[in-house]
Parts: structure tokens; sequence; C-alpha cells
């Protein structure tokens, strides 16, 4: 069997159509006799693969879909119900073209009860895209990671809770994240009907479950002070652009506090930049609690530090 590289599916979910109907007829035909069914599935790679760049362009196009609802929420928080129904508009369209863009593998389903053979063919496409982590350096994943903590902090309690209960620099490190296309397009449509019905309340709803159920995850348990300080930095950023600056202030408190941690493992070669870093974080949100500079100033400062930390990595 081929394995596809662009993303990846269940078996339920390929053996649609014709094919679950085969196989449900397979199966009752089987309870009834003594004969034994056996399944094969295979999976056959377009002839003509995407390129990088075309892989490059289906990431980041998958992307500006998360960064669309991203937005759509913060404007639903701000009470900006039409900037927050052209913000779902948007991830509706970049989402269709991310369908238009997906490759097409040729599933075939060979199935054997006894003497008979039952064969049926068609064409399937990934469920899954990777995301590319960030568009025009704004970062995606962030907010993302930061609503699933919630969601599972909030299962683990059997309680609702924001995503703002959760730090960032608490969140695993992960390894991929992913697009799932066909849960993100069902949550888009709920939120587009809500916002036309004047609900923006279950609008957000479901853009919330197109963050948590439309966005997956793959996790390394690590604990890395210098990786978290850069997920906080990138935090902050998101919300000096949303002018949430008390909850910038708490993210860059979080950045000097990993930064803190990592003075150790890091031996006395870098230890002078590193508390230079953190002085200049501190500085930022000394000028960000007292007010009289830009706010494109302070972004630019901050993510002049994520950069510095990336560079580390």
């Amino acid at each position: 069997m081929l394995k596809p590289t662009i993303g990846h599916w269940s078996k339920t979910q390929v053996l649609s159509g014709v094919v679950s109907t085969l196989l449900v007829l397979a199966v009752a035909a089987c309870q009834n006799s003594n004969k034994e069914l056996s399944e094969e599935v295979t999976i056959e790679a377009p002839a003509v693969p995407l390129t990088a760049a075309e892989e490059r362009t289906l990431h980041t196009t998958a992307g500006e879909v998360v960064f669309h609802i991203n937005q759509a929420r913060s404007a639903i928080e701000s009470k900006q119900t039409m900037l927050a129904t052209e913000r779902v508009q948007q991830a509706v369209d970049q989402l269709s073209d991310v369908e238009e863009m997906l490759p097409r593998y040729k599933l075939t389903s060979e199935m054997r009860l006894g003497t008979a053979d039952v064969k049926s063919t068609e064409n399937v496409k990934p469920d899954l895209v990777p995301i590319a982590a960030e568009v025009d350096e704004v970062s995606l994943l962030a907010p993302i990671q930061a609503v699933h903590a919630a969601h599972g902090a909030a299962a683990t309690e059997g309680k609702s809770r924001s995503s703002g209960d959760v730090e960032v620099s608490a969140i695993q490190e992960y390894t991929k994240a992913e697009l799932d296309v066909a849960k993100t397009k069902a949550e888009l449509i709920l939120a587009q009907a809500a916002l036309d019905a004047g609900k923006p309340e279950e609008a957000d709803q479901a853009l919330r479950a197109a963050q948590v159920e439309g966005v997956m995850f793959e996790f390394v348990a690590v604990n890395r002070p210098l990786k978290r300080a850069a997920d906080n930095l990138n935090q902050a950023l998101y919300n000096l652009r949303e002018n949430r600056h008390q909850a910038a202030s708490e993210d860059l408190d979080s950045a000097v506090a990993a930064l803190r941690e990592y003075e150790g493992p890091t031996g006395n070669t870098r230890t002078p930049e590193v508390r230079d870093l953190q002085e200049e974080i501190a500085a930022v949100r000394s000028d960000l609690d007292h007010g009289g500079v830009a706010s494109d100033q302070l972004i630019s400062r901050v993510r002049d530090s994520w950069q510095r930390i990336v560079g580390w990595l």
C-alpha cells in the first residue's frame, strides 16, 4: 500500500459510497454462510504528485484558513459582527481552495467471500493537510494551542474555561499540526448560519470547535524553557496585534521566567546573551504598562526577541 505524503485518512472514512455499501452486503452474506470474508484495500498515489512549491502553497492556504478563524473569533469578542462574517467567508473561500488543490488518490477495495470476488475503485482525497505555522510572520498556532489546552483542562475538570485560563508555556511542543478539512468545513457552515441568524455566540462556539476539532496536533512530551519562551513571545505578538495589553504583559512575564529557567543548562557561554534578552523583554513590558510607545514599535521589539530565540533553537 502506498502511503500519501500530503495527509492521511482512516479506513472508515475512505470506505464511503459504493465501497461501504458493498462491504455491508458482503458482511451480511458472510453472516449467512460459513465462508470467511477477506478484504484488501490499496491506495495508489497520483501519477503527477504535487511539486514542492505546490505543497508549500497548500500548507500556507491551510494556515490562512486557521488565521481567518482566529480573526473571526477576535471580531466576535470585540462585537464586530460584520467583520466576523467577512472573516468566516474568507476562511470558507480559502478552504475551498485547499479542497481544489488536494491531490486525488486511487483507492481500490477488493473483497473475497469464498470464490466470490467484489472489486471497486474510487478516487479519494486526504482528510488532513499540514498547516504552515505562520502567515506573514503572524503566529497561527499559538492561539490554537491555547484553545486546545483550555479545552483539555475543561474536560479534565468538568467545567468550562476560556482560552485565557491556560498559559501557552504550559503547552507541550508539537511536531506537526494538520487541518481536518471535513470537520473545519462543517463548523464553518454552522458559524455562517449562526451569524446570518444574528447569533454571534453560537457562531463563536462553532469557530472554537473548528479550532479544537479541526486542527490536529502531534505532540512530543518535552520541557524546553527556550521553546516555551518563544511560544510566549509568539502569543505576546498575537495579543499586541489584538490590543490585549494585559494578556501581552503576562505573556512577556512568562517569557522572562522561561529564559531564567534556561540559564541553568546553557552554561556560561550564552548566559550573558540570555540575560540581555531578559532585560529587553522586561523593558518592553515596562513600556507597555506605562504607555507612550507606539504598538508597532513594541511589536517590532517583541518580534526581534522572538527571532533571537529561534536562532538559538
